[in-house]
């Protein structure tokens, strides 16, 4: 058996044992044994093991706004010997075992397809330079996790839609009608030098209504769909060993064949398919977990809202519609089944509240052994509680529940002239026994309508700089809850009602502001002891 803590390292910008060609990409957390930070406004995270430092493990976080949003994409790149001057080789490892096209570039053999890694062709100045790095072909694919990833296929932009489709895609999503032309899509796969043209016959739908492009609404409820059950749910049912007889739910089954035409490609969550053996690195090497698990938390009421939105528009059972561009295996095949879905994520929700509890149970445990991390966690305990106490600065407690350094209540004071103005605001943190290889989960015990507080987990969306420090979380614990003016990012939409009213028009500005302020009156109303 392998352990993570050992044998991983995230690499950091500055760590000089970091080969110079990775040294370009910051992450998100570190120890002794596995170094990151995390980039400011973009999702991307990148983990090697010790003894293996060309073959690099990649995370893209699907970006919002996109049927991709808060996804889980992990990828995998290597680093030949002619690197820098030949690009790495990138596979897709989220292909739910070979059985899922997630892109119309992103195979389901886990191929890549990107000018910048020379599986696609491209214009003058979209190659590959020794300039670019392992962050440069992150970035270009998270670009290809669009709005609608329809257009990226070859010919898009010449599509015109039927009436008939116009007529479902204004029912689903809600458009105009447009006029409709004729269509002609061309798809190459540079694999088999395939060459495969689609045409139709198709109506005006009225004079001046031209739209250029089309949302295929049907292509992105199913990308959706697959983006929480595989991408999000299976990873987590996995992490977490959650048995669940509904495990594929009604989408495509493991006796589907997988795309079998590239050897090189990785299936997920299968290890023995892989040809691995319980004891291989690679088959126990999983360097974003407690990411994905903290990530859940927030994001959960984004996760609900669309099951709950897309549920409205299609009914379970409903067959996947193919496209074009798929063939073979290369697809994405299956049936929607939210209401499955929903009952999955409630699950899994649970299972980290109880896994949070355990750490409690554990930690005490630990603390009456004189465990290290326990009494580094009670150190810094009484350090800062002193600290706290003499300092001049914003009124801070710090207390520990039952006397259990892995289990602390924070409580402060609302600043004067902001919304927050004569709040007391408690928030929880529990520290997992590995920490800071694992991070504490923060849970807001006052209820507050915040836009980076999520309305269901209670979770915090903060970012510490400092993630081995307890001070400098929480010092980002209260930055974060009382910050008047944040700057948008898309990484802390974790609460969608209070971020539709935080980031829109005037009027939605305000109505935020007064249901924040309503918040606080009712906490203060209701002050209850935590």
């Amino acid at each position: 058996m392998v352990n993570n803590s050992s044998t991983i390292r995230v690499l950091r910008a500055r760590d000089q044992r970091t080969p110079d060609w990775l040294r370009s990409l910051c992450v998100y957390r570190p120890s002794a044994t596995y170094r990151s930070s995390e980039l400011t406004t973009l999702a991307l995270a990148v983990a090697h093991r010790e003894d293996d430092v060309r073959t690099v493990r990649c995370l893209i976080v699907g970006p919002s706004d996109t049927p991709y949003e808060f996804g889980f994409f992990e990828f995998k790149a290597k680093f030949g010997d002619a690197y820098p001057v030949q690009p790495p080789s990138v596979r897709c490892l989220t292909t739910n075992g070979g059985r899922c096209r997630f892109n119309p570039n992103i195979y389901a053999t886990g191929k890549v397809c990107l000018s910048i890694l020379g599986t696609w062709r491209g214009e003058e100045g979209e190659q590959w330079s020794t300039a670019q790095g392992i962050e440069s072909v992150l970035i270009s694919i998270q670009s290809l996790m669009s709005s609608n990833p329809y257009e990226n296929e070859p010919g898009f932009e010449h599509i015109k839609v039927t009436a008939k489709e116009a007529e479902a895609y204004a029912q689903k999503v809600g458009t105009h009608s447009f006029t409709c032309t004729h269509a002609q899509i061309a798809i190459c796969d540079p694999l088999f030098g395939l060459s495969m043209e689609f045409q139709e016959t198709t109506s005006s739908l009225g004079e001046g209504t031209e739209r250029d492009g089309f949302y295929d609404a049907d292509y992105l409820l199913q990308v959706r769909h697959e983006t929480l059950r595989i991408t999000v749910l299976q990873r987590l049912e996995t992490l977490l060993e959650i048995a669940d007889d509904d495990h594929i739910t009604t989408a495509a089954d493991l006796s589907t064949p997988p795309a079998d035409y590239d050897d090189d490609g990785v299936k997920e969550y299968d290890p023995s398919a892989d040809g691995y053996t319980e004891s291989d690195p690679d088959a126990l090497f999983h360097p974003f977990a407690d990411l994905y698990k903290r990530r859940f938390l927030w994001y959960y009421d984004a996760y609900l809202k669309s099951i709950d939105d897309a549920s409205a528009k299609i009914k379970d059972g409903t067959a996947f519609v193919g496209t074009p561009f798929e063939y073979g295996t290369n697809d994405m095949r299956g049936k929607f089944a939210y209401a499955s879905l929903k009952t999955r994520f409630l699950r899994v929700y649970e299972a980290l509240e109880a896994e949070k509890d355990s750490w409690a149970t554990e930690g005490k445990a630990a603390f009456t052994k004189e465990h290290g991390t326990a009494m580094n966690l009670n150190h810094q305990f009484d350090s800062l509680r002193n600290h706290y106490s003499q300092s001049n600065g914003p009124s801070v407690e710090l207390s520990l529940v039952d006397g259990n350094p892995f289990v602390w209540t924070l409580t402060f004071f609302g600043p004067s002239e902001t919304d927050l103005y004569g709040a007391t605001i408690n928030v929880r943190l529990h520290f997992p026994f590995k920490f800071p290889d694992q991070q504490p989960r923060v849970t807001v015990l006052t209820p507050l309508f915040h836009h980076r507080i999520s309305s269901t987990t209670k979770a915090l969306c903060y970012f510490p700089t400092k993630l081995f420090s307890v001070q400098n979380h929480i010092e980002s614990i209260m930055a974060a809850i009382v910050e008047e003016n944040p700057s948008y990012d898309p990484r802390a939409l974790v609460n969608p009602a209070a971020s539709v009213l935080r980031w829109g028009d005037e009027a939605g500005k305000k109505l935020y502001r007064r249901k924040l302020r309503r918040s606080v009156q009712d906490a203060m109303e209701n002050c209850d002891e935590f």
